[in-house]
């Protein structure tokens, strides 16, 4: 299904599925369908991309508008990506993006409205997408993959993580699992029941068992709330193991995000001690010559 319509030396054709071209009355207009994928509420999808190639007379773009469609959500929730206004020269194209953020889960639908030379004319371009529920939890900061570094035999590293409640009335939090007994979970926050926006946290603590070659390890670890039988909230967690003890004198790799961490400094530190006795034994002897 497709339909054309004319606008101050603009025409948009708006497609059922994929992007097109076409001509008309000298104008073209190159238009993706805005048929936005699945997308979590309160959270933006890729952005999506129209075209507008102006005709054979100068035009400005006043303001682009995003517009409800569905009753009881005032917040438009597709939202248009173009700084208004917009000098477009004749035979002239315009991008616009558009992002899809949800505000409530099922399907949702709602228009762009494009302003062209202080109100003159008019258009209007319909785009559709369905919102998913949020879940009970949610990763403070959205992170969910933690790469914690690398490390040698017998070290042990901790991680704090925090989580976020989003339901209305709060939820209880349940049992906190990983499939790796490497990665060992403990509860750090005394309180357990979570309501919108308040934060608890748990450690992680990995320790580096003895491997023959360098490997990666890795765990998942699922957050459960009370009465839900799959989990809220699942990590990634990886960590690199390296053969053998720690390296001489304590040097070796610092976990990510230290710096050279205080195993590597320290154990600069260290050699510089032990090697200054030596070389001051070796200067004398020579002084003596």
């Amino acid at each position: 299904m497709r339909s054309t319509r004319f606008v101050a030396g603009f025409a948009v054709v708006l497609l059922g599925a994929g992007a097109g071209q076409a001509e008309a009355g000298g104008f073209t207009v190159d238009v993706k369908a805005l048929a936005f994928p699945d997308t979590p509420d309160f959270q933006q999808s890729a952005s999506q991309a129209v075209t507008l190639t102006n005709g054979p007379s100068a035009s400005t773009i006043t303001a682009v508008v995003a517009l409800a469609a569905d009753g009881g959500v005032p917040v438009p929730e597709f939202l248009p990506i173009l700084h208004a206004p917009v000098s477009v020269p004749a035979g002239g194209s315009v991008p616009l993006g558009v992002v899809f953020e949800p505000h409530e889960f099922g399907p949702r639908r709602g228009s762009i409205a494009v302003v062209i030379d202080d109100g003159k004319e008019e258009l209007e371009i319909a785009a559709t997408g369905t919102g998913l529920p949020r879940g009970p939890l949610e990763a403070s900061g959205g992170v969910t993959d933690v790469d914690l570094g690398a490390f040698y035999r017998g070290e042990e590293v901790p991680v704090t993580l925090a989580v976020e409640g989003t339901v209305e009335g709060g939820v209880t939090l349940g049992d906190v699992v990983s499939d790796n007994p490497a990665f060992v979970v403990a509860w750090t926050t005394g309180f357990r029941q979570l309501g919108p926006h308040e934060l608890a946290s748990f450690r992680l603590i990995f320790t580096a068992p003895a491997v023959a070659t360098a490997t990666t390890m890795s765990a998942t670890v699922r957050l459960f709330v009370v009465g839900a039988a799959t989990p809220a909230l699942v990590y990634q967690v990886t960590a690199s193991v390296l053969p053998g003890w720690p390296r001489l004198l304590g040097i070796g790799p610092a976990p990510k995000g230290c710096g050279l961490g205080a195993r590597t400094v320290g154990g600069v530190a260290s050699a510089l001690l032990l090697l200054a006795g030596p070389m001051a034994l070796l200067l004398g002897r020579r002084r003596r010559r």
